[in-house]
């Protein structure tokens, strides 16, 4: 199954970055990706209190020699409560380690349910994956794993360009994942 990586919110983190006007916002230009100015009022904050031996990692890097950038943020109603959520990929401070966490928007508040560690230091980017029908290409194998999965929600999905990513969809009361591959 082909991965669709269009990348649903490009965010640097740089804080003190110009915003992009509209032929630097295009794919491949070399200028600064959208800076944390455009998230929403008090996310970065509530971020920090949260989960405050992890930071944001900055995602101004080209992937390769493809025109594309890698994104460690990304929005989506995951919850299928019509307001947008993020989910973000965030690394240690100081532990080589890094988290996958979507913040769901509970307005004022953010409510943060933790999708996945991994040790050490990730590559890769996240984006939001439409709803519908897909299939594990690998062997179940972990808790929260299933084959398949039918979601009348978007998901968040975490992987590398023309590789295996790791899908999440928030069901009533938990996260599933599968795994897909190019």
């Amino acid at each position: 199954m082909k991965i669709p990586w269009t990348l649903a919110l490009l965010v640097g983190f740089q804080v003190g970055q110009p915003k992009p006007t509209g032929a630097q916002t295009q794919r491949g230009s070399s200028t600064p990706e959208v800076c944390s100015s455009l998230l929403p009022a008090g996310f970065v904050e509530a971020l920090a209190r949260r989960y405050p031996q992890h930071r944001l990692i900055p995602t101004a890097r080209a992937f390769h020699s493809r025109p594309l950038r890698r994104a460690n943020v990304a929005s989506g109603d995951y919850d299928g409560d019509e307001t947008p959520d993020i989910a973000v990929l965030i690394s240690g401070k100081r532990r080589d380690e890094s988290l996958l966490v979507v913040a769901l928007r509970r307005s004022p508040i953010w409510k943060w349910e933790h999708l996945r560690t991994w040790s050490g230091r990730t590559g890769g980017c996240v984006e939001t994956l439409s709803a519908g029908r897909y299939e594990s290409a690998f062997p179940v194998g972990e808790i929260g794993e299933v084959e398949q999965h039918q979601s009348a929600l978007p998901g968040v999905a975490f992987g590398d360009i023309d590789a295996s990513c790791v899908v999440y969809f928030r069901t009533r009361d938990r996260w599933v994942h599968l795994w897909l591959s190019d």
